[in-house]
């Protein structure tokens, strides 16, 4: 299965986007990819600070979300 890691990092700012309806995405790279990924998987990763840290996501064989896990 197709694994990516990457890292992210959104201010507590940046994050009032995404609670408020202004962005639903968030798009990262790895691999040399472009990868989006709805905001929603990121959720249990927020704090009061924002979202920072590295990640890994794994898809199925036919490039659908697993699950996405920090590192």
């Amino acid at each position: 299965m197709p694994r990516y890691r990457f890292s992210v990092q959104l201010s507590a700012a940046e994050v009032e986007d995404f609670y408020h309806g202004r962005a639903a995405w968030i798009q990262v790279r790895s691999q040399g990819k472009k990868i989006r990924l709805p905001w929603g998987h990121f959720r249990p990763f927020i704090s009061h600070n924002g979202l920072h840290g590295q990640f890994e996501l794994e898809l199925d064989p036919q490039h659908r979300f697993v699950k996405l896990e920090p590192r």
